[in-house]
């Protein structure tokens, strides 16, 4: 339901973003993803990250380390964020 909700034009730059950091070859969090697109998209649905970083990693495109790192956003009052790296498609 949320990723239904929201903006579809948010949901494909939400995803250039995740690749882009997946290519980077460092871990990275959804919070970098949300800093990438700082003051240029928003979405009514802000729970819709989770749906863009669920489809990327079952694209192949990203994996969790199993690493947690505290949210640095003011919003997510402290919580703890999943660590994902790029990661290779088995050809």
């Amino acid at each position: 339901q949320v990723d239904k909700n929201a903006d579809p034009v948010w949901k494909q730059e939400a995803h250039r973003q995740v690749l882009i950091l997946a290519q980077s070859g460092r871990e990275f969090t959804s919070d970098d993803v949300w800093e990438a697109l700082a003051g240029k998209l928003l979405t009514p649905e802000p729970r819709a990250m989770g749906a863009v970083m669920l489809r990327a990693s079952r694209a192949g495109v990203i994996r969790m380390t199993g690493q947690f790192w505290q949210s640095k956003r003011p919003e997510c009052h402290g919580r703890r964020v999943a660590v994902w790296v790029g990661a290779q498609k088995a050809t």
